[in-house]
């Protein structure tokens, strides 16, 4: 007596826990010669992640007789969700916080340029590239002005911070 107690108890224990385990939405179907219609379904599904690769230049050095270009570009093999593009945004300089000129400083000295994209002036907060999923490498290239105003021998510098994003259009 006191073992069937103690059988029931965990048969009806396990009941508990069997009732609390998972479901599946998609039940398996099962088809014999009382089926009517004799049809089944499955659901397929394949699930390819995000894929890129985005490369800033390092460094760009400035001239004071001519521009300077350098690109921004996204490797051959960009792969996106629907309807999602990859934005790259100028968003910061150490020397400049707004317009389109920016300043490269060496103590009191500041050297100023511009950054062009497509002949348009950026900056900050401006988009300066977007890419899409493309199977070939893309590119955007940045034209940097000639450098003007500086008044001090010496490096001039300015660090540019680009923020990377994959908003839905």
């Amino acid at each position: 007596m006191k073992n069937t107690k103690k059988m029931m108890a965990a048969l009806l224990s396990l009941a508990m826990v069997s009732a609390l385990a998972p479901m599946s939405v998609f039940a398996d179907t099962t088809v014999n010669q009382d089926t009517t219609p004799k049809t089944g379904q499955t659901e397929v599904t394949y699930d390819v992640a995000a894929k890129y690769t985005v490369t800033i230049p390092a460094g760009v050095t400035l001239s004071d007789t001519a521009e300077v270009t350098k690109d921004i570009t996204a490797d051959a093999g960009v792969m996106l969700e629907s309807g999602q593009t990859i934005v790259v945004k100028l968003t910061g300089a150490t020397y400049t916080e707004s317009g389109s000129t920016f300043n490269a400083t060496n103590g009191t000295s500041v050297a100023n340029y511009t950054i062009s994209v497509d002949g348009t002036k950026k900056a900050i907060g401006d988009t300066v590239a977007t890419f899409t999923t493309k199977t070939t490498a893309q590119s955007a290239t940045l034209t940097f002005s000639a450098a003007t105003g500086a008044t001090l021998a010496g490096e001039h510098t300015e660090t540019l911070t680009f923020t990377i994003s994959t908003p839905t259009t």
